[in-house]
Parts: C-alpha cells; structure tokens; sequence
C-alpha cells in the first residue's frame, strides 16, 4: 500500500487519500506553486487513472479519452491558481489526439497559465517526438471546469468572455481568498449550490474579478513627492 500526503507549515503529513476501487494506491507528482492543486496517478478497478486534489473537493479523478484502455497520468500542474483556482492539471492519456493524424499520448510539463501542454506524440508514420500542443482557453475548451454545471462562455458566470483562461475566478471559487471573513461576490452562493457560505466580499464588483484584494491605486503621486522633497534639500544645499 503507498498513497498520496502532503506536507503542511505546521510541519504535519496529510494523507491526500485515493480513489475509490482498485487497490490504495496514489502518488504525488506535482504540486501548482500556492499548494493548492496536487496531480498523480492512482488505480481505481478500471486502471490506473490520473487524479487532481484540492482541500475543497479532495482526489478527483480526471476524464480519460474514450476509446482504448484506462491508461492516464498527471505529471504537471499550471502554476496560476492565483488567477486560475481550479487549476489545469494535464493527464498523459495514451489516446489522446492533438490533430486527426499526429496522436498525443503522453504529457509531461505545463506552462504557466495552463494553455500550452509538452509531451511525446507519434506521427503518422509512427516516429516519436516531443511536441507543444497548444490547448484553448478555459472557457472556449467544451468542458465544466469548475464543476458547477456550466460550461464555457457565455454560459459559465465565471467567465469575462470566451478567452478567459478560467471558469472559477477568485470572486467566484467559494473561497475567502484574502482572509477577510468575506467570500466572492455573492459570499459563495454561486460555487455552493446556490447557498451562502458567508458575506459577500465588498471588493468583488463582479464575479469575474481575479482577486478579493483591494485593487492597487494607480498614479505616481508618492513617488513625485518624494522626489520634489529631494531636489527641495538639493537647491537648498546649492544655496548655502
């Protein structure tokens, strides 16, 4: 038996779990850079599958591509959960296809924002090779993301448009972002089956805002000041 933990500041091990059927069996092979997404494979009666842990929703199973055998594996996780908290966690399915003749079936990194995937693919005369396979947006991909029965724009609440690299921004992830008692735009109502978690948090104007934090004032006003305070000292230095 080896399953899945998480280390925590406190310093404490968390067992992260393991999906139902099949033997206990999970492993951790990446971690999004805030903690809060982790991916790996786990066996379950149909295989090995890849699987997505969240405090918020625990190891989930990530879809296979139909067709074949039940054979996936997370290795990579975007590390934009700040923009992005439901993180794209990419499964290295060996069914999957990136063109209708070029066969991407093996994922091993992830760039930043989630949209562009590293692998192995097979050509059509059945050479290997490395590839980027360029992934669209969250909201324009045909999936529910965030797992609130909406998907895409302009269907999703959470989306500002069809380009918008997630469904499940932080003023609309049922989650108090910022500490401040305060959760999204609706205190979370939205991403808890229509109930209320709490208040709802005075700097979400809209549900498609990115972060519960006050916004950060623009201008050069501080700056300037300073620096006529410097030349003041400076004139008067001359002066004397």
């Amino acid at each position: 038996m080896a399953v899945a933990w998480r280390l925590t500041p406190a310093p404490e091990l968390i067992d992260l779990g393991d999906l139902p059927g099949g033997i206990e069996s999970s492993t951790a092979q990446s971690v999004s850079a805030d903690g809060s997404v982790i991916v790996g494979p786990g066996t379950t009666e149909l295989g090995q599958e890849a699987w997505r842990w969240t405090a918020e929703r625990g190891m989930v199973a990530l879809p296979d591509h139909p067709g074949g055998i039940v054979s996936s594996d997370a290795n990579a996780v975007s590390s934009d959960t700040a923009g992005c908290s439901i993180s794209r966690a990419m499964a290295g399915s060996r069914s999957a296809t990136a063109t209708p003749i070029w066969h991407f079936f093996l994922a091993r990194g992830i760039s930043h924002d989630g949209r562009i995937v590293t692998g192995r693919a097979r050509t059509p005369e059945g050479h290997e090779t490395g590839i980027p396979l360029h992934l669209p947006p969250a909201c324009d991909d045909g999936r529910d993301e965030d797992g609130d029965g909406f998907t895409d724009a302009p269907d999703d609440p959470g989306c500002a448009d069809a380009q918008s690299d997630t469904e499940s921004p932080a003023c609309r992830d049922g989650l108090d972002n910022d500490g401040d008692g305060a959760i999204d735009f609706d205190g979370g109502a939205s991403a808890n089956g229509g109930t209320p978690l709490g208040d709802a948090d005075p700097e979400c104007l809209r549900a498609t805002r990115a972060s519960e934090r006050p916004a950060r004032p623009c201008g050069i006003g501080a700056e300037l000041a300073a620096l006529l305070l410097a030349l003041r000292r400076a004139a008067r230095r001359a002066a004397a």
